[in-house]
């Protein structure tokens, strides 16, 4: 998961991980990574900083809308239109599938797209049906109801969603 609030938090710890190499053992990972000139120490301390800047607001805004969406969206079948690979990993085998996919809310059509990794896939393909929670103050957003729903636990266990037929 690159881009949910794992991916922020990876961020972070590999920013600082990088800057603290390079300050405490002298060991310049981005030169090494990128075959590169030495760099100063201040500009992985710099690099570290912004990132930390950057991606700790970006993953509070993420999880907020992930809680709104468990909290109050609005449960919705969704048609596939497509299903691509991008990632390789090392061997060279596609670990992220991008799904495409377009819903009906209060009558107007919307899309939207998700990655998936490919363990997950668990077939999908275009024509299948799927299901998305909406935000029903904002229509256009939406998120794959399997990433999104938090399920209570004790006796009052429910669905967090409505369901719209």
């Amino acid at each position: 998961m690159l881009i949910g609030y794992g991916g922020f938090g990876a961020a972070i710890v590999l920013a600082w991980i990088f800057f603290l190499v390079h300050a405490l053992a002298n060991i310049d990972l981005v030169a090494l990574l990128t075959r590169g000139n030495p760099s100063p120490t201040w500009l992985s301390l710099a690099l570290a900083v912004a990132v930390t800047v950057v991606a700790a607001p970006s993953s509070v805004i993420y999880v907020r809308r992930r809680l709104h969406l468990a909290q109050h969206g609005v449960e919705v079948s969704a048609l596939v239109t497509r299903v691509g690979p991008v990632g390789y990993g090392p061997d060279r085998k596609f670990t992220t599938w991008p799904v495409r996919y377009r819903y009906e809310f209060q009558g107007q059509t919307y899309t939207g797209a998700v990655d998936i990794e490919e363990d997950r896939l668990a077939g999908k393909q275009e024509g299948d049906t799927i299901l998305v929670l909406v935000d029903p103050d904002r229509p256009a957003r939406s998120a794959l109801m399997e990433d999104v729903l938090l399920q209570r636990k004790g006796s009052d266990a429910k669905p967090a969603a409505q369901r719209v037929a």
